[in-house]
């Protein structure tokens, strides 16, 4: 009996030891680094793994046996249809045309867009850029035409210069979305070209100068509202803020103010004049009161429609006929 104890004792010490063995097997596979007790205890049955870098350096790709991709253009060029660009054109000029009626095109904006794409894309967005600026130089000479042969006067006509111009920068912003393409070519590639926003400006301010009956009989009934407006009558401040900007951006704003500055000069010329013999027996209360009114309106009526460079000059001439000069 102790003989078979002492067997059975054996073989599970051996069983024990092949675990173990196993165990460090596994171990050594994983390239880990642990230490593994004996079965039967003690320090000194311990035993140290390393990690074994051999397999995982066999597994790395070196550079020779990468693969490498060439990409080549096309040897041949596709050949255009002959009448490629006339056929765009033809699209965009009907789009156009019915931009100009405030019309909705035949086609999508988004295969209009494709179109001046296409255009730019095969170089030939200088004739594209040529045909637009003389179709839209057309344009405005044509709408322009209105305001010389119109007999309105006062508000009315003021309120017609202002519908004209409203209605060119909608055109102009809307062409500019259509060619958005040749926009940015043009940016991009700089010269004597300009963008289509500035093209537009550039267009509306070169007729409108040339017809110089129209520009005085815009400032003149401009004059005529202000000063009307500073002996108690209302006037359109919405059509009088429409015009100054008109004038700023059409970069014709000094002109503008040049004469406003010579009405207030004149005006007020005259009313120190007047004030000082008609009301010399009031009090000094009495006419400060009055000064201060005339500095609060100019100052209203640079913020309602007037620009704020405007102001100084303005409030200037108000102290210098109102006050130094009584």
């Amino acid at each position: 009996m102790k003989a078979r104890n002492k067997n059975n004792s054996t073989n599970n010490n051996n069983n024990a030891a092949k675990k173990s063995a196993a165990a460090v097997g596994d171990a050594s596979t994983d390239g880990a680094l642990e230490v593994l007790e004996s079965p039967f205890g003690g320090a000194d049955t311990s035993m140290a793994l390393k990690r074994n870098t051999s397999s995982t350096a066999s597994l790395k790709m070196t550079k020779a046996n990468s693969i490498k991709l060439t990409i080549k253009p096309l040897t041949t060029p596709v050949a255009l249809p002959a009448d490629f660009e006339a056929t765009l054109w033809k699209k965009l000029d009907a789009a156009v045309d019915a931009i100009f009626r405030a019309e909705r095109a035949a086609h999508p904006q988004e295969e209009l867009y494709r179109a001046v794409q296409d255009l730019c894309t095969n170089k030939m967005d200088n004739e594209l850029y040529r045909k637009l600026e003389k179709k839209c130089n057309a344009h405005v000479e044509s709408s322009l035409e209105q305001l010389q042969s119109s007999n309105t006067t006062g508000q009315q006509y003021l309120a017609l210069v202002g519908k004209v111009w409203d209605t060119h920068c909608r055109e102009t912003q809307t062409i500019k979305t259509v060619f958005g393409c040749l926009d940015r070519a043009v940016m991009l590639q700089g010269g004597t070209r300009m963008p289509l926003w500035e093209l537009g400006v550039d267009a509306f301010r070169t007729h409108f100068s040339k017809r110089e009956a129209v520009v005085q009989k815009v400032l003149d009934l401009f004059y005529a509202e202000v000063k009307a407006e500073r002996n108690g009558t209302l006037c359109d401040r919405a059509v009088m803020k429409k015009l100054s900007n008109m004038f700023t951006v059409l970069s014709l704003y000094p002109k503008l103010e040049a004469g406003l500055l010579a009405g207030a000069k004149e005006f007020y010329t005259d009313e120190g004049n007047e004030t000082a013999r008609t009301e010399a027996d009031k009090s000094c209360k009495d006419y400060l009161h009055l000064v201060e009114r005339r500095l609060h309106e100019e100052a209203d009526r640079v913020s309602a429609y007037l620009n704020l460079e405007t102001k100084k000059p303005l409030i200037t001439l108000v102290e210098t006929h109102l006050v130094a000069d009584v």
